[in-house]
């Protein structure tokens, strides 16, 4: 839920509330990051930019001191979503390049395969079998 427009001239009660359905939100975000991966992430993406703005617009935070404790411990949470974020990417483009390179292995042991002349023991006893039957 986003609250950004009315909460910078919202009394302290409504900015604990706030922070604390942002802590929550991050944790779930967290947690939906780590078990879908890389399916979540534009979505995830838009979520920590409200949560983000939500966090900036938390102005109590200034003068309590338990609820800057708290502010901290979003920022920190947000953080973490956008490693976590960038970790999915990451993997995702070694899984494509690591698929592309073993598909070019494959290609080139098939090739090898089709252009592969024979080994010395086959071409061996084919001349000795030729040689054998040769009926000079």
């Amino acid at each position: 839920m986003e609250f950004r427009g009315r909460l910078s001239q919202s009394p302290v009660g409504s900015q604990i509330v706030v922070l604390a359905d942002i802590i929550c939100t991050a944790n779930e975000l967290l947690e939906l990051l780590a078990v879908q991966g890389l399916s979540v992430v534009p979505k995830a993406k838009k979520i920590l930019t409200q949560l983000d703005g939500d966090l900036l617009a938390i102005h109590a935070a200034n003068r309590y001191y338990v609820l800057r404790m708290y502010a901290h411990a979003a920022r920190n949470m947000l953080q973490d979503i956008g490693h976590k974020i960038k970790e999915c990417k990451q993997k995702a483009r070694n899984d494509r390049a690591a698929a592309a390179r073993l598909k070019h292995i494959q290609e080139q042991i098939a090739e090898r395969k089709k252009t592969t002349p024979k080994k010395k023991k086959e071409v061996r006893y084919a001349r000795k079998h030729a040689a054998e039957t040769d009926p000079e």
